[in-house]
């Protein structure tokens, strides 16, 4: 008794196989393999791209705003220093320069 092959031509997949449905399979695969990967993907590297961008923006400010906070902490120990030796036309100069200092860097 045994197996009867429908087809009796063989084939390297196997008998009876729908070689078209295989072909149209590979293509659906890579169909979704785009729309549901790879899309997925640039549009998620796409906007690391830009926070990236704005990151490095960003670190450029923090690192003027704190140099000029430095420089008026600075100009704030002058002060303090001149007033307390009694020099007020030069603690009064160096009041000024403090506010100019703390108006820029809002």
């Amino acid at each position: 008794m045994g197996l009867n092959p429908v087809d009796k031509d063989e084939r390297v997949v196997g008998m009876d196989v729908d070689v078209a449905a295989v072909t149209a399979a590979g293509v659906e695969m890579r169909q979704r393999l785009h729309s549901e990967v790879l899309q997925p993907l640039e549009q998620w590297l796409d906007s690391y791209r830009a926070v990236k961008a704005r990151k490095a923006r960003c670190e450029e400010l923090r690192l003027e705003l704190d140099t000029k906070r430095r420089a008026a902490l600075a100009l704030q120990e002058k002060q303090a220093k001149h007033q307390r030796q009694g020099h007020q036309a030069a603690a009064e100069s160096l009041t000024l320069q403090v506010e100019i200092s703390e108006f820029k860097m809002r």
